[in-house]
Parts: structure tokens; C-alpha cells; sequence
């Protein structure tokens, strides 16, 4: 069984990893907003166990916590297509995200995910590329209710 430091170790080789763009994408567009001020701020993740705002994807990786990751089962994965090993939920609880409703960039993330604030969740799972350094992968990013 893997523990907590496999799966942080995982995430972060994940995210180093220019095959998973699109959710290292996800995250950069996330972590910062271009037009700030006036009450908004620049940031929009933030490191519940340091009480620091995300400043980058480095400082995301940076900033994971072993204690703080959340791994369970992913439930209704039977109804996803593709591989057929069940993915894993990894819920990085330490992270929390706070969208603003006056900044019409995080206008994208109501109509995906609400508008309180949100935890992150990264799917994972075994894909049939035969990929041997990096047989577990992150394939789905979501925004999901605090726990």
C-alpha cells in the first residue's frame, strides 16, 4: 500500500512533467490572477498549514503536504472511459481556493465549480501507455467542497 509520502512524491514528479501540460496549465492559470486590486487579490490559492498565498507552480509543489493529502476512492469512476483500473481521488486539503465574484476572470470557475470556497482534487490512475517512470498519472484536476 502506498503511503502519503509515495503519493506526494507522485504528485510532484506529476506536475514536473511537461506531458501533464494541461494541468500544470490549470494550476499557473489558477494560482494567479492578471487583474488585481481594488480589493482583489493577486492570489487565489492558499497554504492553509503556512498561511501563505500560492505564488507559482513551484511554490504549489513546494508546498505539499504529506499530512494534508486526503487519497481515497473515487466513486462513479465505473461511468469515466478509458482504462478500466478505478482512478484514485487525491484531495489536497491543505490548499484552499477563494474565487472572487467582483473579478471577471474567476467568472470561468463559477459555472464549473461554485462560488464558495474549494479544496483541489486530482484524479489519478494507471493508464495503458506502458509508461514506466511515470506509470501513475494525473489525469483530471477539479475544484471540489471543503471537507
Amino acid at each position: 500500500m502506498m503511503t502519503n509520502a509515495d503519493v506526494k512524491d507522485i504528485i510532484s514528479q506529476n506536475l514536473a512533467d511537461p506531458r501533464i501540460f494541461s494541468i500544470q496549465c490549470f494550476l499557473t492559470r489558477l494560482i494567479e490572477r492578471k487583474t488585481y486590486g481594488d480589493g482583489i487579490l493577486q492570489y487565489r490559492i492558499k497554504d492553509k498549514v503556512t498561511d501563505t498565498y500560492i505564488s507559482s507552480l513551484d511554490d504549489f509543489i513546494a508546498k505539499l503536504d504529506t499530512n494534508s493529502l486526503v487519497p481515497d476512492y473515487f466513486y462513479y469512476s465505473d461511468k469515466m472511459s478509458g482504462d478500466r483500473i478505478h482512478p484514485t481521488a487525491v484531495n489536497l486539503s491543505n490548499f484552499i481556493v477563494t474565487l472572487d465574484e467582483h473579478s471577471q476572470e474567476d467568472a470561468v470557475y463559477f459555472g464549473m465549480f461554485g462560488r464558495e470556497d474549494k479544496n483541489i482534487l486530482l484524479l489519478l490512475n494507471y493508464l495503458s501507455d506502458g509508461d514506466l517512470v511515470l506509470p501513475l498519472k494525473i489525469f483530471e484536476i477539479r475544484l471540489i467542497g471543503q471537507k
